[in-house]
């Protein structure tokens, strides 16, 4: 329907989300849309579940994460949680994740600070 929008949906976790009622009309989109959509969900291959950041977004080597990644099951650390700042569409597609302990959570980035990239497989895409 037009006057309603799905909010919280998940279908990697089986959350169907809830209906919300409009009081209005959303507004129109003027901006043209991006070449290639960005992702709404990924899955990666280890299970992580990434969602997009909403808000400031920290940063690992100078570029913003734009997901943050969970495990579900596993108890929620630094250590456990991971940021992915890129995703490589193919026939196989690839993210650019960093452990969630490497963000620059308002630090400058120096050269000593640089971050290694781990280049893992996508298991699951949702545009």
């Amino acid at each position: 329907m037009e006057n309603e929008v799905v909010c919280n949906a998940n279908p990697v976790l089986g959350k169907s989300g809830f209906v919300m009622k409009l009081t209005k009309a959303l507004p129109l989109v003027t901006a043209p849309p991006a070449a290639s959509p960005l992702p709404w969900i990924l899955r990666l291959e280890d299970g992580s579940v990434c969602e997009p950041f909403t808000g400031t977004r920290p940063a690992v080597n100078n570029q913003p994460a734009v997901w943050s990644c969970v495990k579900p099951g596993v108890p929620p650390s630094p250590r456990t949680n991971s940021l992915v700042t890129k995703v490589h569409p193919g026939k196989v597609w690839t993210a650019e994740r960093y452990t969630e302990s490497a963000a620059a959570m308002g630090k400058p980035m120096t050269e000593s600070r640089r971050v290694e990239v781990q280049i893992v497989p996508v298991a699951e895409v949702w545009l």
